[in-house]
C-alpha cells in the first residue's frame, strides 16, 4: 500500500535517492481488520510502492487459494471479506484466472505418494516472487539497518505442504530465533554468513501454513535465475 510522501531519502528496494513513501514490508492487504501495531515500514520510492501494491492483492488471493493457506483460520476469513468482494467486483486477477482454467488433477508428494485430486490452476510465479524479493529487501534493511547490495540476487524456493514442517524444525533447531512475527499472519527467520554478510538464508512463513525459503547472494553470470 503506497505510503504518505516523505523527505528525500534512499529507496530500500532499488536503491535510489529520492523523496520517499513509507511502505508496510508485510503487505496490509495480508491482514484482516485493523493492521498490528508492531508493523515492518522502509522507506520506498513511489514507483517501487506502487509496483509492490499492484501485486500484493495477486499475492493475497494466492496465499488464501493455496492447499495450506486455505486451512488458516485467519486466511479462510481473509478469503471470505476481502477476496470474495474483490472477485465480486470482478478485480481478482487470480479468481479470474483460475475459473477459467483449473482442472481437478491428482497430487503427488515429493516422493510420489498419491495425496488425492485437487483443483489445480497455473499461476503468475513472477508475481509472487516480485513481492517476496521486495520483501526480503525490506525484512533485511529492517534487521540489518543497512540496505542490501542491488547486485545482490534472491533466490525464492516455495516448500511443500508436506515437507514444510521439517525445514521450519530444522532451521529454527540451531538456534536461529524468530526475527520477526507479525501476529498469525508472518513469521521469519534468517541467518547471514560469517564471511559476507550480504549472503543471507531466509524463512518466511505466511499464516503458518505457506512457507518459502530465500536466499540473498552476489550476483553470478551463468547461474540459473529465480526457483518457483
Amino acid at each position: 500500500m503506497v505510503g504518505k510522501t516523505e523527505k528525500t531519502a534512499v529507496c530500500t528496494y532499488c536503491s535510489n535517492e529520492t523523496e520517499a513513501t513509507r511502505d508496510h514490508v508485510v503487505p496490509r492487504a495480508l491482514f484482516v481488520g485493523a493492521y498490528p501495531s508492531d508493523p515492518v515500514i522502509v522507506p520506498s520510492c513511489r514507483p517501487c510502492n506502487v509496483g509492490k501494491s499492484r501485486d500484493e492483492p495477486y499475492f493475497r488471493d494466492y496465499l488464501t487459494l493455496d492447499l495450506g493457506g486455505s486451512q488458516s483460520p485467519t486466511a479462510i476469513e481473509l478469503f471470505q471479506t476481502k477476496v470474495r468482494r474483490s472477485h465480486l467486483k470482478d478485480k481478482s486477477e487470480l479468481i479470474r484466472s483460475v475459473i477459467d482454467t483449473a482442472e481437478v488433477k491428482p497430487l503427488y508428494s515429493s516422493g510420489g505418494v498419491y495425496l488425492g485430486h485437487y483443483p489445480q490452476a497455473p499461476i503468475n510465479a513472477q508475481r509472487i516472487v516480485s513481492v517476496l524479493q521486495l520483501m526480503v529487501r525490506g525484512l533485511y534493511y529492517d534487521c540489518c539497518k543497512e540496505l542490501l547490495p542491488q547486485s545482490c540476487h534472491i533466490e525464492v524456493f516455495r516448500h511443500n505442504p508436506w515437507d514444510q514442517q521439517g525445514v521450519i524444525d530444522r532451521f529454527f533447531a540451531q538456534g536461529i530465533p524468530a526475527t520477526r512475527k507479525i501476529g498469525d499472519v508472518f513469521a521469519c527467520g534468517f541467518y547471514r554468513a560469517k564471511d559476507n554478510p550480504t549472503a543471507t538464508f531466509w524463512l518466511l512463513i505466511f499464516y503458518g501454513r505457506v512457507l518459502f525459503s530465500a536466499t540473498t547472494v552476489s550476483r553470478i553470470p551463468g547461474i540459473p535465475g529465480t526457483q518457483f
